[in-house]
C-alpha cells in the first residue's frame, strides 16, 4: 500500500471508529429508544462511485448504492440481507484541506432519508482556472458506511506575471509602456484565443495580442506590451482592462494610469503712478504658477521695454521647474521711467506647458511732481502709493526728516541725503513730515492711502 493509501486508510478507520462511538455514546444515553429501533437487514458496504473528466478543470462523479443481496430484497428482509441504505451526504474533507475546489450538487440540493437516492450526481472543479486543484471527497450513506476519493485537478488557463498595471502620472503628449507575462503551467498545451483590450480608448496592445489565436506550449511564455496614451486634456485617472481569453476561462489585467497636465499661469503687475526717475520693485516677486499636476518647466522671460528689469540671472535661474499644483515667485521685476507717460508690456514666460507660453501684463505711468519748472529747486515731499514710500525733493543732506503718526510719536527718521522713507510697515492714515534745516522746521501732513 502507497503512503496515500495508507494515510487515507487510517482516515477511514478513524471515521468508523467515531461512528461506532457515537452510536455506542447513544445507545446508553438513551436505551429504550435504541432498543424500539429494528433495522430489516443490514448495510456493511459503503457508496461506490464513478467520476468521468469533463472540459476546463470539471470532474463528474456518480454514486450510487446498488447492492442489496438478494436483489431486490425479500419482503421482509432477512436478518443478514445486505439492503442499501441510500445515500446521506457528499463533502469536500475540512481535513486534509483542500485546495482551489468547489464541490456542486447536481441531482438535488439535499439528502432524504426515507425515499433516498441511490444514484446521486456531483461535480467537483477548480475556482481559479489559473492554479491546480487538490480534493478529498466523502461519500456516507444512511448506515454510516463511508466512500472517499482524492482528486488533483491541474489548471486550465494561463498563469498572469500580475492582475495590475499601473502606468502611474503621464503627460498628456507623451506614452508609457508596461509588459505582462502569460505563462502556461496548466501541463499541457493551452489554446489562447484572444489577449485583447476591453476599451481601448487610451491604451493598445503594442505587441504580443490575439487574435490570432495560438497554443501556448507547456511551460512557455508569452509578453504582452501595453502603452498607455493619454488623449484627453482631463485630469484624473483612466482605467482599461487587458482580458485574456483561453479555451476555458477568461481572466483579465486591471489597467490604470493618470493623465498628467503641466500648466501655466502669471500675475499681471500694475505698477501705477511713478515719479519721473525713481526705481520702484516687486520686491516679493512675479508669481508664476503651475494650475495643473504635472511639472512644468519655465524656460525663459522676455520683454521688450526698457523702462522695465528683470534681476540677470533671474532668482531662482532659469530654466527651473513648477511641480503640479504649486507656485514659484521670480525675483525681482522693477520699473525706472527716464520720461513721464504711459508704458504697457507684455512680458512672455516661455515654458513646456501643455497650452503654450503664458503672458503676463506689466503697466506703469512714470509722472512728475506738481513743483513748476521754475521752482524745481525748492524742497518737496509727497506719498508714492506705487512704492509705499515718502519721497523727497531737493533736501539738503544736513536736513532731519522725521515723520510722526497721529498720537505724535515719531515712527521713522532720516537725513536729507535719502529720496525716500518706507512707509510699508505703517498703517493708512494721516502723518506730519517734519524737515529740520539750519535751525529752522517746516512741516507737511501726508496721508498713506492704500
Amino acid at each position: 500500500m502507497t503512503t496515500s493509501g495508507t494515510v487515507f486508510k487510517t482516515f477511514e478507520v478513524c471515521m468508523r471508529s467515531l461512528i461506532l462511538t457515537s452510536a455506542m455514546v447513544l445507545a446508553t444515553t438513551v436505551p429504550t429508544l435504541a432498543q424500539s429501533i429494528i433495522v430489516a437487514g443490514v448495510d456493511k458496504l459503503a457508496p461506490q462511485f464513478t467520476r468521468v473528466a469533463q472540459t476546463c478543470g470539471k470532474w463528474q462523479y456518480t454514486a450510487t448504492e446498488r447492492r442489496n443481496n438478494p436483489d431486490p430484497p425479500t419482503n421482509p428482509p432477512a436478518a443478514t440481507d445486505q439492503v442499501d441504505r441510500g445515500l446521506k451526504n457528499v463533502a469536500l474533507s475540512a481535513d486534509p484541506r483542500n485546495k482551489n475546489v468547489r464541490l456542486t450538487l447536481v441531482t438535488d440540493s439535499f439528502f432524504p432519508k426515507d425515499n433516498s437516492y441511490k444514484t446521486f450526481v456531483f461535480d467537483v472543479s477548480l475556482v481559479d482556472p489559473s492554479k491546480d486543484g487538490y480534493a478529498v471527497i466523502i461519500m456516507t450513506d444512511w448506515a454510516d458506511n463511508i466512500s472517499f476519493d482524492t482528486l488533483t485537478i491541474p489548471a486550465t488557463s494561463p498563469a498572469l506575471s500580475t492582475t495590475t498595471v499601473d502606468h502611474g502620472l503621464v503627460r498628456i503628449d507623451r506614452t508609457d509602456r508596461k509588459t505582462v507575462t502569460i505563462s502556461n503551467t496548466t501541463g499541457q498545451p493551452l489554446s489562447i484565443t484572444s489577449i485583447a483590450l476591453a476599451g481601448g480608448s487610451s491604451y493598445q496592445v503594442v505587441s504580443g495580442g490575439s487574435p490570432p489565436a495560438f497554443v501556448l506550449p507547456v511551460g512557455g511564455s508569452r509578453d504582452v506590451v501595453v502603452e498607455f496614451k493619454p488623449t484627453t486634456a482631463a485630469t484624473g485617472a483612466v482605467n482599461d482592462q487587458l482580458v485574456i481569453t483561453s479555451a476555458c476561462s477568461s481572466s483579465s489585467i486591471a489597467l490604470t494610469g493618470t493623465v498628467g497636465i503641466p500648466r501655466i499661469s502669471v500675475d499681471d503687475w500694475n505698477v501705477g503712478n511713478v515719479e519721473q526717475g525713481v526705481e520702484v520693485c516687486k520686491e516679493e516677486g512675479l508669481r508664476v504658477m503651475n494650475n495643473g499636476n504635472y511639472n512644468v518647466v519655465v524656460s525663459k522671460i522676455a520683454f521688450s521695454d526698457p523702462s522695465f528689469t528683470l534681476t540677470d540671472p533671474t532668482d531662482p535661474p532659469m530654466p527651473f521647474t513648477i511641480a503640479g499644483g504649486a507656485q514659484v515667485m521670480v525675483k525681482k521685476a522693477c520699473y525706472r521711467s527716464a520720461d513721464i507717460g504711459a508704458h504697457v508690456v507684455d512680458v512672455t514666460i516661455s515654458s513646456d506647458a501643455y497650452e503654450g507660453d503664458s503672458v503676463s501684463r506689466w503697466t506703469a505711468t512714470g509722472v512728475t511732481t506738481d513743483v513748476q519748472e521754475d521752482d524745481a529747486t525748492v524742497y518737496s515731499v509727497r506719498y508714492d502709493r506705487a512704492s509705499d514710500a515718502f519721497a523727497f525733493r531737493n533736501a539738503s543732506p544736513d536736513d532731519d526728516i522725521l515723520i510722526f503718526d497721529a498720537r505724535g510719536l515719531a515712527v521713522a527718521q532720516a537725513n536729507g541725503s535719502v529720496s525716500r522713507i518706507d512707509a510699508r510697515s505703517l498703517s493708512s492714515g494721516l502723518y506730519l513730515v517734519a524737515r529740520r534745516s539750519h535751525g529752522s522746521t517746516t512741516t507737511e501732513t501726508l496721508a498713506i492711502t492704500r
